[in-house]
């Protein structure tokens, strides 16, 4: 029987545009402000998703004070940020982020199921 050490990290995924451009120690409201600012967009036309858990309370009021909109999510949050990708106009494929990727040492293949279903799902919405 293997018994694990329960542990929450506290992390930020982006997308390409936004890669480089924020701070993990710096407040909230900045972060949302610096990713608005990448993609040339008002911070009110900014979703930022998050965990619906008590524990991020705090977090979610940051986050509507700052003015973005929120999309909560009920699971595990691992797969949502399993791997970041971006649309590749020439090869008309979704493609990986380089220096993406999610806080698992080793991809499980429950893992790997749900973030495959989640990609297919988004790929679908952003290729309709």
């Amino acid at each position: 029987m293997c018994i694990r050490d329960s542990f929450y990290m506290e992390k930020i995924a982006v997308g390409a545009a936004a890669k480089g451009k924020i701070d993990l120690s710096a407040p909230i409201a900045w972060n949302i402000e610096q990713v608005a600012n990448a993609k040339d967009l008002a911070v009110e036309e900014v979703t930022v998703v998050i965990l619906d858990r008590d524990r991020n309370t705090e977090i979610v009021d940051q986050i509507r004070a700052a003015g973005a909109r929120i999309r909560f999510i009920t699971d595990g949050d691992v797969v949502h940020v399993a791997s970041v990708h971006q649309y590749d106009r020439e090869k008309k494929t979704m493609v990986t982020v380089a220096g993406s990727g999610g806080v698992s040492p080793g991809m499980t293949a429950l893992e790997g199921s749900y973030a495959f279903a989640w990609a297919q799902n988004i790929w679908a919405d952003t290729l309709a």
